[in-house]
């Protein structure tokens, strides 16, 4: 019987195309109010990476680099405290929905 090779550690059968459709795409997106627009995108990172398990300190890290362009705008206009309530506001709501923990 052959070994199995677990898919996320051997590497890929074929090199990456210049035109790969999973490469990530950054696209402009209006809102009204682009304020609220990057607390929205902010909030949905949030709940994401609650549900991939990554605890409130880790999110308020990412927040802190500019890297992260969806995060770290709402922590320089903000301020942490701010973004310390928006990782419990999503962690409550995701709690109160069933949606995590599962």
């Amino acid at each position: 019987m052959a070994d199995k090779v677990h898919p996320l550690i051997r590497s890929a059968d074929k090199p990456v195309e210049e035109t790969d459709p999973f490469d990530a795409v950054a696209m402009r997106v209006p809102v009204p109010d682009r304020e609220q627009g990057l607390i929205d995108a902010a909030r949905c990172y949030v709940e994401e990476l609650i549900t991939m398990d990554y605890t409130d300190l880790m999110i308020t890290m990412l927040f802190r680099k500019p890297f992260y362009m969806g995060l770290y705008p709402v922590y320089k206009d903000h301020g942490e405290e701010f973004v310390v309530k928006l990782i419990a506001d999503c962690r409550t709501e995701l709690a109160r929905t069933g949606t995590y923990p599962r």
